[in-house]
């Protein structure tokens, strides 16, 4: 009985591999039809031109770090307070927020789905 099962697994995992290969080795044959001569010959005859190469450092441009001049942090904290603060800052924030949101259209009369019938 057991060897009766190990021949059928072995048959089994044949077949299965001659499944699994059959496909391969017909896609190998058709590419080897493909290559003929006169491919080689063409591609052998034009001559390797390599492309054209630019170098640019991105160093080039590069400005180190320079030391600033330190303020006085109470003259800052003034200019600050001049300017309004951070709530100033917060405005100018909002402010071009609202300017880049279209506005709202209104939920029961969408545009684009044509008037009252």
């Amino acid at each position: 009985m057991n060897e009766a099962l190990a021949r059928s697994f072995l048959q089994a995992v044949v077949f299965f591999l001659f499944l699994l290969c059959a496909p391969f080795s017909l896609f190998s044959s058709s590419s080897w039809s493909q290559s003929g001569s006169e491919t080689s010959v063409a591609i052998r005859a034009t001559p390797f031109v390599p492309p054209a190469l630019s170098y640019a450092s991105v160093f080039e441009n590069y400005h180190g770090y320079q030391d600033q001049e330190v303020a006085s942090w109470l003259e800052a904290n003034e200019t600050v307070g001049h300017i309004g603060g951070w709530r100033s800052y917060l405005e100018e924030a909002s402010q071009s927020q609202q300017d880049q949101i279209p506005p709202a259209e209104d939920a029961h009369h969408p545009s684009g789905h044509g008037g009252k019938p």
